[in-house]
């Protein structure tokens, strides 16, 4: 069965994860960029075309998601953030790959038949040459530091900094950048995020590919992926562990050998986005002609609330007030549980004017 995977985002909103899924289907001659995200006349069968929406940045949810005569799917990238309004906007599509372990099944309890662990991968062009280079850096780290949530990064990284020789950890890198940085490097550090610290975030899936050893922080979801601590991976649980464990690792090259060794070969055996492509076909195909949005079965005014709650946190405000307008008329006890969001909405945005 021939499938075309149409993109409901913009072309510059192809960064990160976005690219090397768009790269991949690419390679498979089965991309493309939606012209009409969510309008069905655009489209063939079901059974020929799949609308994906890739958690976009600034591209929203297309309209009409629960009348599409082709099947529709999203990714659910940090889904771990506030996990049950994904959920409950993915009942508009039929499938929902979520990059985050256990999530698959908290989806489930949404009503979702359809929702898939699609982890973090990287793009094995990126990552196929030689890494046995001459490594000039004790330590990389590429990452974010400048939120509240970042509060642990900014306190470990000028500690690191201070001790060990290291790429400028305050700088913003570019992507095409990132794959460097870990090539000269021994030991990659990933410091969670404090709300979510087991995060298995694509750093360390870059790192792992790049043959610098992994160095994470403790729990990790990675062990629900079938990495394992001490055979692909390190991990740490306290500030004074993690210095210690940085500098056993380097003393000892042949451990780091053994270990980046067996993790690059897993990461680039099953965690690229070649490698990601290639399940996305296999369950579509395997459902051929599946339907399976819960929205599809729910009456208008429903999926409506559905689409005024993902505006009222995320969206268009003026298009949560038409949706609004329109639960009043057709179903005034849901424009009653919806006024709060709007209301909420609406303050957040005046609060920002002033």
């Amino acid at each position: 069965m021939n499938l075309r995977i149409n993109f409901a985002c913009g072309a510059s909103e192809l960064t990160r994860e976005r690219r090397g899924y768009f790269d991949a289907f690419s390679r498979l001659g089965c991309a493309q960029l939606a012209h009409s995200a969510g309008k069905s006349s655009d489209r063939t069968s079901a059974t020929q075309e799949l609308l994906l929406y890739p958690d976009s940045p600034t591209t929203m949810i297309p309209e009409d998601l629960a009348q599409s005569e082709t099947r529709t799917a999203c990714f659910q990238i940090d889904v771990f953030s506030k996990p049950d309004w994904k959920a409950f906007w993915s009942a508009l599509f039929d499938y929902v790959f979520v990059f985050h372990p256990k999530f698959d099944r908290y989806f489930e309890k949404y009503g979702h038949s359809r929702a898939f662990l699609l982890p973090h991968a990287v793009s094995a062009a990126a990552y196929a040459a030689n890494i046995d280079n001459e490594r000039s850096d004790d330590i990389a780290w590429v990452g974010r530091i400048d939120r509240e949530l970042y509060r642990t990064r900014r306190q470990l990284l000028p500690l690191l900094a201070a001790r060990y020789k290291m790429n400028d950890w305050q700088r913003s890198y570019p992507e095409n950048e990132i794959c460097n940085v870990y090539h000269q490097a021994k030991v990659a550090v990933n410091i969670g995020r404090d709300d979510y610290p087991q995060d298995a975030n694509l750093r360390c899936f870059e790192a792992m590919a790049s043959g610098a050893l992994l160095l994470t922080s403790l729990p990790t979801e990675l062990e629900l992926m079938g990495f394992k601590i001490g055979v692909h991976f390190m991990g740490y649980s306290s500030e004074r562990e993690l210095f210690q464990i940085v500098d056993r690792l380097l003393a000892d090259e042949d451990k780091r050998r053994q270990i980046t060794d067996a993790a690059r070969t897993l990461v680039m055996r099953e965690h690229t986005y070649d490698a990601r492509a290639q399940t996305i076909l296999k369950v579509l195909k395997s459902d051929a002609n599946g339907l399976f949005a819960p929205a599809r079965n729910w009456n208008s005014s429903r999926v409506d609330f559905v689409y005024l709650h993902y505006h009222c946190k995320r969206g268009s405000p003026s298009i949560a007030k038409t949706l609004f307008k329109r639960l009043l008329r057709n179903s005034p006890l849901l424009a009653l549980r919806g006024l709060p969001l709007l209301l909420r909405r609406w303050q957040h945005d005046h609060s920002k004017r002033e």
